[in-house]
């Protein structure tokens, strides 16, 4: 070959990589020339994150063919503090449309369609349906796997002549899923079916060769039957709770227990809804204006980071909870003064201090596309790990109390939930849910166990503050119990 048509080659696979972005971007600036409102409900539909972090992935990836013009782009949004997102933040939302598909038990042919509840956004496709499937499976869903890896199959071949590819990576998904918790027969099954179909594609033949040896080393013998893949764990009472499934006479509900009081500050009212008396679990109104709510908003967008887990040590980011957050302490005049007003409702003792501080910085969280934190307590799991918390909160005792400010309406989902006693928290803009961690010994209470259910629509801003046990030796004692339940002042 010569060189000219070498680089013939060359320009005719650029042009075609540079039409490829530009086709991306126009979708894109689509997307920009919509009002401020049509923006924020497409991002805040999950089908649509989902869609527009598969667009920018698509980007992220034709850049990375052209290494040249990759390092120009990735300088010019650096200088604007801006980044592409990626495939991962791609596949990231797929875990997120499955995470809300299991809670909310949303119809796959629903999400197919484009809609969530009776919400239309943009239909996913036949790729979406794979995507979906094999992230199900890497994650042990394999009821779900199989479900999206269906999706594929289920096209009549007539309608659908081209869609050869994405049948065979369906059916090599299934053969795969029914491998892992070694339903032989169905593996086998699809197998054959997919070699008398598609016996001119490579994988095809070679997966079909595999299952056949295995299946016959199984039974002459020749083999031991492997030990089956876990299905991943799945918390229905968790689940049905997100969804408002709430037992109404279970014996920890307050019921409609309402009251409006003063705290230190006596012309001010507090309009408190007692939830649980035993754990002590409240919903308060109107604590919080609508500047305040914006300024913690404001004050936290351009510090937010992927929300970790674990102890401080050995903090990690996992699937157990998904959003991002920053800290805010009380060194700003505005934060301080709401700060004062938590010690107010509450009668505990909130100040912030460089040695022995009697509570952390305002947690700001905001939780996205399937944003959720599964059921959790906010004590530390091994009391030894106190020694590693920042040395304004060395020998400060464990977390006594969250206080968990609701900065923003979320149109469904996000409820704090407490699946050990049943009880449901829904969102309320300017409010904030109260509940005890410890009881009166200053033992974890593990009732009070909770979570934050995935937002199905919108997002969700809160601010937690947590409040430790120094400091409240004469605000809130031990009881003559370790039973004895908490109250507020």
């Amino acid at each position: 070959m010569k060189i000219e048509q070498i680089l013939d080659i060359y320009v005719q696979q650029e042009e075609s990589r540079l039409a490829s972005i530009r086709s991306l971007v126009t979708q894109v600036k689509s997307m920009a020339n919509r009002t401020a409102g049509e923006r924020v409900k497409f991002v805040e539909h999950p089908l649509g994150a989902f869609h527009l972090l598969k667009t920018y992935s698509k980007i992220s990836g034709e850049i990375a063919r052209g290494e040249n013009t990759k390092e120009d782009l990735s300088s010019a949004l650096e200088a604007h503090s801006l980044s592409l997102p990626t495939h991962e933040d791609y596949i990231g939302s797929a875990s997120a449309i499955l995470r809300l598909q299991r809670i909310y038990e949303l119809p796959k042919q629903e999400l197919m369609q484009g809609f969530v509840r009776d919400r239309f956004i943009q239909p996913l496709s036949i790729d979406d349906a794979l995507v979906l499937g094999a992230k199900a499976a890497e994650q042990h869903f394999f009821t779900q796997a199989i479900e999206w890896y269906d999706v594929p199959l289920r096209v009549p071949v007539e309608e659908e002549p081209m869609l050869a590819n994405e049948r065979i990576e369906a059916t090599l998904g299934l053969i795969n899923v029914y491998l892992q918790f070694n339903d032989f027969e169905n593996a086998l099954k699809f197998s054959r079916w997919a070699f008398e179909t598609y016996s001119y594609d490579d994988r095809v033949r070679d997966v079909h060769a595999d299952v056949q040896r295995n299946i016959d080393a199984l039974r002459f013998g020749k083999m031991e039957m492997p030990p089956p893949a876990n299905p991943a764990e799945f918390d229905e009472e968790y689940a049905a709770l997100c969804r408002g499934e709430v037992d109404w006479t279970n014996q920890y509900i307050s019921q409609g227990h309402c009251i409006v009081r003063t705290d230190s500050v006596p012309y001010r009212l507090v309009k408190q809804e007692i939830l649980s008396f035993d754990p002590f679990i409240s919903l308060f109104y109107d604590v919080l204006s609508e500047t305040e709510g914006n300024k913690f908003r404001n004050a936290a967008k351009e510090n937010l980071y992927r929300a970790m887990v674990g102890n401080p040590s050995e903090a990690i980011t996992s699937e157990v909870r998904v959003g991002q957050l920053t800290w805010l302490d009380d060194s700003e005049p505005s934060i301080k003064k709401i700060s004062a007003r938590v010690m107010d409702i509450t009668g505990l003792d909130v100040t912030m201090r460089t040695v022995q501080s009697s509570s952390e910085s305002f947690q700001i969280v905001n939780y996205g596309i399937g944003g959720h934190y599964e059921p959790h307590t906010d004590t530390y799991s091994n009391r030894s790990v106190l020694a590693d918390v920042p040395d304004f909160l060395q020998n400060t005792g464990d977390r006594l109390a969250t206080f968990l400010f609701y900065l923003g309406d979320v149109v469904e989902g996000g409820s704090t939930v407490f699946p050990r006693v049943g009880i449901q928290v829904p969102v309320v803009k300017n409010g904030a849910a109260f509940w005890y961690n410890l009881n009166r010994a200053g033992e974890n209470d593990e009732r009070v166990t909770h979570a934050g259910c995935p937002v199905l629509l919108g997002q969700k801003w809160v601010a937690n503050k947590w409040i430790r046990e120094h400091g409240q030796e004469f605000r809130h004692g031990c009881g003559l119990t370790p039973t004895t339940p908490h109250h507020t002042s």
